[in-house]
């Protein structure tokens, strides 16, 4: 069963439908909305600042969600899919958008609607990344823009996880 920790006062808070796996670790000041999806290893600290998570987002395995004291607070737009052993550290990211496997987001970068970060990047402090774009490298640079028909994938890719993590909870439901 998931871990949920209360840190001064503040207790995480989670929406209905929402599968978090065995040994997620929540602390503090947490909102994860409805129809969410949180993977197995993945630790959100929300000690040093205020981490909220949009309806139909997933966060994949052994990723870790924290904050700076004072400076920075994490978002999670709605439908968001950050891939497996990402960081996401007092960032925000915008409906639609991929958070690529192991990639970092370091304090006050904003990731656009429907944008990419690719695999591995390294995305600034403060970096601002406009929507429907591609970014890439250490650290992060704009590749290109993204053609329409990636928001529809987007969509899709959140999607998929809401019908995965369904599976589990009706799994889980009958033991």
């Amino acid at each position: 069963m998931a871990i949920l920790r209360e840190y001064r006062g503040l207790y995480p808070r989670v929406g209905n439908n929402v599968y978090l796996a065995d040994d997620v670790v929540l602390i503090g000041d947490i909102t994860i909305a409805d129809d969410c999806s949180i993977w197995w290893g993945t630790v959100m600290r929300g000690d040093c600042g205020a981490i909220v998570i949009g309806r139909g987002s997933n966060v994949q395995e052994q990723s870790m969600i924290h904050a700076t004291t004072d400076h920075s607070t994490v978002r999670l737009g709605e439908n968001v899919t950050v891939g497996h052993q990402a960081l996401i550290h007092g960032a925000s990211v915008d409906d639609g958008a991929l958070v690529g496997m192991s990639s970092t987001l370091l304090d006050l970068a904003h990731v656009g609607a429907f944008s990419i970060v690719a695999a591995g990047a390294v995305v600034p402090e403060s970096m601002q990344v406009p929507g429907d774009h591609l970014v890439a490298g250490v650290p992060a640079r704009i590749k290109k823009e993204l053609p329409p028909e990636n928001r529809e994938a987007g969509l899709l890719r959140a999607q998929e996880y809401r019908e995965l993590a369904a599976i589990y909870i009706a799994q889980e439901s009958k033991t």
